[in-house]
């Protein structure tokens, strides 16, 4: 987990957030404030994606879906060090 103060060091990184809404060990509010903090910043590209239905384990649906291979396959890195 990010701490919410270091959150606009990862504003140019393209983000994917996936959480249950009925997680019981990561509180729903932290995903919720983070995807916040990083708007803040101004990310271009930060998605929050809240699961109504799943708990904890919110990965493996994500997993499941080849939607993120796809996604993760077209990200390139940029060089930030002009």
């Amino acid at each position: 987990m990010i701490q919410l103060e270091k959150a606009c060091e990862i504003a140019n990184i393209p983000t994917r957030i996936y959480h249950g809404l009925l997680d019981e060990v990561v509180d729903v509010n932290y995903a919720i404030t983070i995807y916040k903090e990083l708007k803040k910043c101004n990310a271009k590209d930060v998605k929050l994606t809240i699961f109504d239905d799943a708990n904890h384990d919110s990965w493996t649906r994500v997993y499941d879906n080849a939607a993120i291979y796809d996604w993760m396959l077209q990200q390139k890195k940029t060089n930030t060090n002009k």
